[in-house]
């Protein structure tokens, strides 16, 4: 239906994270979580979740990239539009994320981890490409792509180093 109705619905995700999240507390397997953490520094921010293990805190952006195809020509948001590098403009993407974070000046010592789920996702060939760009702009991130072809969902998991 996602895929169908092109619809940008990163809160659906943010959800069913939500319940992951409950179901691993309840098995002891995180210590504890929060959805939309407020940090006050100059700004106040708001990071998606932070999880709380038994050793360290992560601190995760979830994004969800709704890759258009021939049905909506208007908008046309592909994986480049998601994975901008541009100076200009607002950061819609994954680099707005990864730059959120890199930004942080309090909790440096936490994990920090952007999570982008593709809807629609292109060839795994376009996606490595835009992750070499992104590696070489952003080479304090490690990436790694992970595709369900059946359903047409891939996952970008950023971790920073």
């Amino acid at each position: 239906i996602i895929i169908n109705e092109n619809a940008r619905v990163e809160n659906y995700f943010s959800v069913i994270t939500l319940g992951i999240f409950n179901e691993l507390k309840k098995e002891k397997l995180i210590l504890n979580y929060k959805f939309q953490h407020l940090i006050v520094e100059n700004k106040r921010k708001h990071i998606d979740f932070l999880i709380e293990l038994n050793d360290k805190c992560y601190l995760i952006e979830l994004k969800h990239l709704a890759i258009d195809d021939d049905v909506k020509l208007k908008t046309q948001r592909n994986l480049s539009f998601y994975t901008s590098i541009s100076e200009s403009g607002k950061k819609v993407g994954i680099v707005g994320d990864l730059e959120k974070l890199e930004n942080l000046k309090q909790n440096t010592s936490y994990g920090k981890i952007s999570l982008a789920i593709i809807s629609n996702s292109p060839s795994k060939e376009l996606v490595n490409k835009k992750l070499e760009q992104l590696r070489k702009n952003k080479n304090n991130w490690n990436f790694d792509y992970k595709e369900v072809k059946e359903y047409k969902i891939g996952f970008i998991i950023s971790k920073m180093i």
